[in-house]
């Protein structure tokens, strides 16, 4: 696991990736919305509680895509992201239509290529007027 950041508290902006996303609803919800086999796919998500369960600092965690449930996640888990005073969700929100929008390209530009691949594979074999056959 990444070292845990030592900006982490209580009310701060944080990265989770998908790889520590283990509640099963939280990861279904996810997975309709993007592909979960995208390398580096992380969101975006508030702390909202510490505490210490077992000697091991856990945080509670709402994403900002699934504000209904909360992740309990260890703080080795969590991505510390700085903030501006500017930032605010509005702000936060076109990076993930970037992320939606680069995998519906990129799913487009693998139909195509599998379309144009199928086509090629499709060759006349009937035999034509003009063809001559030999004796």
């Amino acid at each position: 696991m990444p070292p845990a950041s030592k900006h982490l508290d209580v009310n701060v902006r944080v990265s989770v990736s998908k790889r520590f996303i283990k509640h099963k609803e939280v990861k279904r919800l996810l997975s309709l919305r993007f592909d979960w086999n995208t390398p580096g796919l992380s969101f975006k998500g508030v702390t909202t509680a510490r505490s210490t369960v077992n000697g091991n600092l856990k945080y509670d965690v709402i994403l900002d895509l699934v504000p209904g449930i909360t992740l309990t996640l260890s703080q080795n888990c969590l991505k510390y992201i700085k903030t501006n005073s500017n930032d605010t969700l509005g702000n936060i929100e076109p990076a993930t239509a970037n992320t939606t929008e680069s995998i519906v390209t990129k799913d487009l530009l693998e139909d195509a290529i599998q379309e144009e691949e199928q086509e090629e594979d499709e060759i006349d074999l009937t035999a034509a007027d003009t063809w001559i056959t030999g004796e």
